[in-house]
This record gives C-alpha cells, sequence and structure tokens, in this order.
C-alpha cells in the first residue's frame, strides 16, 4: 500500500466537527461585491472526486494505505457540508450573483470537470490554489460577520484537504500540467478581476493572482499574513508542513 499511515492518520486527528450555519444578510464592502459574488457563484467548484474513488476503491488504480482511503471518506462528509452553507450564503446574498457570473460559474466547472488530469491533483490544485484564495477573500474583503464565519468553518476542512490531495497525488505518482495551471489562473482571474477597494492593501486582483500562484508554486502566500491576526480566525492554525505559510 502506497502512502504513510501517519501522516493520514495525523490528518483525521485534526478534524473539527462543525455545522453549516448562515447569519444574517449584512452590508459588503464597496467595491468588493461583484468579486463577493462570484466567489458564492464557484461554489460549484466542488469536484466529484467520490465518484472516482467509488470506481476504483478496490482495483490496483488506488493502492493507497486504509488510514489515506479514510481521509478520502471524511471528505465526502465535509464536502456535503460545505455545499450546503455556500448554498445557503448564495440564496442570504443572491442579489450579488448575476446571471451572466453563474452562467460562467457553470462553464467554469465544466472545464475542471473535463480537464484530463487526475481527479486527485484536480482537486489538490483547486483547493491549495483557488479556494485559498476565494476564502480569504470572503474573511478578509467581504465586510460581512457572516461570510467569515463561513470561511473559517470551511477553511478548517480544507486545510486538510489541500494537504491530505496534494500528499495523495504524489504518492501515485501525478502531477498537474501546464493547462491545468492555465485553467487555475483564469479562473482567479475572472474572480477578482472587478476588485477595487481602494483603502485595503489587498483591494485590487494582482495580489490575489501572485497568491494563487504562489501557494501552487511553494504552499506559501505571505501577502495573505492578516489572516493570522487575532481578529481573523486564520486556516492554517496547527503547524503542518504540507500546508500554505503566511509570513
Amino acid at each position: 500500500m502506497l502512502g504513510n499511515p501517519i501522516f493520514y492518520q495525523n490528518q483525521i486527528n485534526r478534524k473539527r466537527r462543525w455545522k453549516p450555519v448562515c447569519g444574517v444578510r449584512t452590508p459588503i464592502t464597496a467595491g468588493a461585491e461583484t468579486v463577493i459574488g462570484r466567489c458564492l457563484a464557484l461554489r460549484v467548484l466542488e469536484l466529484d472526486v467520490q465518484s472516482w474513488v467509488r470506481a476504483v476503491r478496490h482495483t490496483p488504480e488506488l493502492p493507497l494505505c486504509a488510514e489515506a482511503i479514510r481521509c478520502l471518506e471524511l471528505a465526502e462528509e465535509e464536502e456535503n457540508n460545505h455545499d450546503i452553507v455556500l448554498n445557503m450564503a448564495a440564496q442570504r446574498f443572491s442579489d450579488l450573483i448575476s446571471a451572466e457570473d453563474q452562467q460562467t460559474a457553470y462553464q467554469l466547472q465544466t472545464l475542471w470537470r473535463e480537464h484530463p488530469d487526475h481527479p486527485i491533483v484536480k482537486a489538490g490544485v483547486l483547493e491549495s490554489s483557488v479556494f485559498f484564495v476565494l476564502l480569504p477573500i470572503l474573511r478578509l474583503l467581504s465586510g460581512s460577520a457572516t461570510l467569515r464565519v463561513i470561511s473559517a468553518d470551511i477553511s478548517s476542512d480544507e486545510n486538510r484537504h489541500a494537504a491530505q490531495n496534494r500528499q495523495m497525488a504524489i504518492d501515485l505518482g501525478y502531477a498537474w500540467s501546464p493547462s491545468l495551471d492555465k485553467l487555475r489562473r483564469d479562473t482567479v482571474e475572472w474572480m477578482v478581476e472587478t476588485l477595487n477597494v481602494p483603502d485595503h492593501h489587498l483591494g485590487k486582483p494582482q495580489p490575489w493572482l501572485q497568491s494563487s500562484d504562489t501557494l501552487l508554486e511553494r504552499m506559501e502566500a505571505p501577502l495573505l499574513k492578516d489572516t493570522r491576526r487575532p481578529s481573523y480566525i486564520a486556516f492554517f492554525e496547527q503547524a503542518n508542513s504540507g500546508l500554505p505559510i503566511y509570513q
């Protein structure tokens, strides 16, 4: 069996249970409204890794240790929670999501699902360099306590998912392709292209694009160091060399 059981068991031990809850509708930071709407529209990017797992679980295509398989099982339960709470948020802030942006989000969903890279690779890239940009935007720029709580809850799962999936890709011998890298960049670029909050140091698109690049390349995002401040709940509260570093 492939994979270090201790690594995967450590991820299992870090699991935190939480209940999907969406608070009241609150005003959004001026200049970030479209970006927040696009972040919520991109909730459809949750990839169906579990269909692949179920199809290959008892075949040589999934030669991972039992602890890694358990990580995948837990991830399925947690992604269901993400769907529930993000759908709640999309309803609460529905005025921010235009029909055109929702259509574009579904087009991006199709591109991610149909991309030929391995499902585990796609999930790892999506979590570590798209969601790890999307979630801090909800927390740092939305101006909404409701969205900050949702971001923190989802982040407590996604930091483990990203570490697990990237390690599984390594264990299975897979890597992302240049075309998946481009799709990642195009997705984030569309998400943040309208951002304009002049009085915030992260109020323009470039810091978020740069952070997506460094998260993919080195699992680091120095520009997002504000997530470590006490006023925000950082994703990466527990030391783990496989997780992004904000420094």
